[in-house]
């Protein structure tokens, strides 16, 4: 079966996902990474590879991009409503 995420560095703690993923459904890559989706992954979005601690980097491409501004759980999704940009504001800019 093919991959539904992609996973850029090894470092990365989020997979962007390659098309809609399910609540329930598996989140894999070529990397032998498969974690259960929590809720709902809509394509080109992150979910979150491993626990994500209140406070720690979203790191993607091997590089950080966020913090979360609350527990992330392996398998949810990550987006606005549990990170903050590194670079944008949230409250109006809805990037990452």
């Amino acid at each position: 079966m093919a991959a539904n995420i992609v996973i850029l560095r090894a470092s990365d703690n989020v997979g962007v996902a390659l098309r809609d993923i399910d609540m329930g459904q598996n989140a894999f890559a070529t990397e032998d990474i498969d974690v259960l989706a929590t809720e709902k992954i809509p394509i080109g979005h992150k979910v979150a590879l491993r626990n994500i601690v209140h406070d720690d980097q979203i790191i993607r491409c091997g590089m950080p991009v966020g913090r979360a501004i609350a527990d992330i759980p392996c398998g949810a999704l990550v987006h606005v409503h549990n990170i903050s940009s590194q670079y944008i504001n949230n409250d109006f800019d809805h990037y990452e």
